[in-house]
């Protein structure tokens, strides 16, 4: 059988509308909320700014309340943000302490050990999310805290 030109035409276009209709999409399809499991269905242009607003929600500065022992003055300060802790302070002791650990405040998010540098010896906040110091102290130290460490 001999296709005509007509014919040849016709399959064409045919083939034609038919690759332009994958292209374009049906926006009676279009899903306008963030609980869709289609996997065939686009999502709506509005849903990316929910998502964008939902992520940044994400990325602002949480600060996580934290208390010191009532043999501290001064204040500490952390801040979660991307999943990373910022710890930021000032702190010294109200009396003289030996040698050992002593916890200086609480309600750190909890990870394994974290050992902190400091001018006067050894720093840590511990899995349980306490700071603590180790070598004695005068209580004229002034403490200036500024790390950061991975949740």
């Amino acid at each position: 059988m001999v296709m005509t030109v007509k014919q040849k035409i016709l399959n064409s276009l045919t083939w034609f509308l038919a690759e332009l209709r994958k292209i374009f999409v049906n926006t009676n399809n279009v899903v306008n909320n963030c609980a869709s499991t289609s996997t065939t269905y686009p999502l709506a242009a509005a849903q990316g700014k929910v998502l964008q607003d939902q992520v940044n929600e994400l990325n602002t500065k949480n600060t996580v309340p934290i208390s010191k022992n009532s043999y501290i003055n001064g204040e500490v300060t952390c801040d979660i943000r991307n999943n990373t802790a910022y710890i930021n302070g000032r702190l010294n002791f109200t009396g003289t302490y030996g040698d050992g650990w002593k916890t200086m405040a609480s309600g750190f998010p909890k990870t394994g050990t974290v050992y902190i540098p400091c001018q006067y010896g050894p720093m840590q906040i511990t899995p349980e999310g306490t700071l603590q110091f180790y070598p004695a102290t005068s209580g004229k130290e002034i403490f200036y805290i500024n790390c950061s460490y991975c949740l």
